[in-house]
């Protein structure tokens, strides 16, 4: 099916005014009227034409065709409106004439972003009046915000302005995208609800962010240093993993609003900083899992508690301790107790291992040997203590 282009009326309406220097109140007034019922009749044949074609890009085709037509002549009526402000009396017929007829195509150019937006353009240049006309709404909403924007931190208020800056630099007029208008009255709109809703509103203003899909580097570098900041004022690393875990599962259960994004290639805000978070996570988790290991390989590097190695029968063991408990030098009440001490303590010339139940043997079972053997080493042990004296 063959699309008919629908703006060849106002395309003449418009040419004839320009050239024509006889105006009138009564014609301007019926000719305006003429473009008024023209763009309502464009709108119905957008509607039928549209509808009845299965091909989306011909339709894609169709509309922004007619997008950059409609452009175009705005472009000219503004251009003719800001000419004729300079003329005599006699102009000011055609001042009237022009913003009537940019009224109708402003109107006409916001019914096709609303109506057909996945077919609209959203990179092409937007009108000198359709930014004049939306920066002049922008400064009046900014400047009613501005008390309560002061009360935000500094970075979180100078990055939620940076869309809306961007449009208001007269510089960049010629550069300015239907995108970035689309995109900063979104997030002006989204600023002044939680501003007005909430008393402490910088957490939410950040899921408002993720919300619009703000996936600037700016948004991405203010988010990771204010969690970088946060993370090195904990003591310890299970608290920098515990509120690093939170930010991921608070990120993630932010939704992301279909069919809008500050820069349309990049990957969403929230793809961004979740993988940034899972990052630190991994890194965090792996440091705490190689200084546990380091400490174990430490531990297990340590020699075992050495034995005292003793030049005395497990007889003669078992009797010194047998003399020092029933004269009160030990006074540990417990015989199991000690004797598992002294097999963990000592070894023997002939065995690195003490057996306990041998040892408690030989307490209770002294032979007549055992008792020569020790009070022989006892009598040594005096005579040495004599000498030294």
């Amino acid at each position: 099916m063959e699309l008919k282009y629908q703006l060849d009326h106002i395309e003449r309406i418009i040419a004839d005014y320009i050239i024509n220097d006889e105006i009138n109140e009564e014609k301007i007034t019926q000719t305006i009227s003429t473009v008024a019922s023209e763009v309502d009749r464009i709108k119905r044949a957008f509607v039928t034409e549209v509808y009845e074609v299965d091909n989306e890009r011909q339709i894609e085709s169709y509309i922004q065709y007619h997008q950059k037509s409609i452009i175009r002549l705005a472009d000219q009526v503004y251009q003719q409106l800001n000419l004729n402000s300079f003329l005599s009396q006699k102009g000011n017929g055609k001042i009237n004439f022009n913003e009537g007829v940019y009224a109708y195509l402003d109107e006409l150019l916001n019914f096709i972003e609303k109506h057909f937006r996945q077919f609209f353009d959203q990179d092409l240049t937007i009108p000198h009046a359709y930014w004049v006309i939306a920066t002049r709404d922008i400064a009046s909403k900014i400047d009613a915000l501005n008390a309560r924007l002061e009360t935000l931190h500094d970075q979180l208020r100078n990055l939620l302005l940076i869309p809306i800056n961007r449009i208001l630099q007269p510089e960049r007029r010629e550069q300015i995208t239907f995108r970035e208008i689309i995109y900063g009255k979104e997030i002006l709109r989204e600023i002044q609800q939680v501003i007005n809703r909430e008393q402490d509103p910088s957490d939410t203003l950040w899921e408002s962010c993720v919300y619009l899909n703000f996936n600037s580097i700016h948004s991405f570098n203010y988010y990771t240093k204010m969690q970088a900041i946060y993370i090195r004022g904990l003591d310890t690393v299970p608290a920098q993993l515990e509120h690093l875990h939170y930010q991921v599962k608070r990120n993630n259960q932010v939704q992301v609003r279909p069919g809008i994004a500050y820069h349309d290639a990049s990957p969403s805000l929230k793809t961004q900083v979740v993988e940034w978070l899972s990052e630190e996570i991994y890194y965090l988790e792996k440091k705490q899992q190689l200084y546990q290991e380091g400490r174990q390989m430490a531990v297990h590097r340590l020699p075992k508690d050495p034995k005292i190695k003793i030049d005395l029968s497990v007889a003669s063991l078992a009797y010194i301790l047998k003399l020092l408990l029933d004269n009160k030098i030990i006074l540990n009440q417990n015989i199991s107790e000690i004797t598992r001490m002294l097999t963990r303590t000592f070894k023997t010339k002939r065995s690195e291992t003490i057996s306990d139940e041998s040892l408690r043997l030989k307490y209770y079972n002294v032979e007549s040997g055992t008792k020569e053997t020790v009070r022989g080493l006892l009598q040594l042990l005096i005579k040495n203590i004599s000498g030294k004296v």
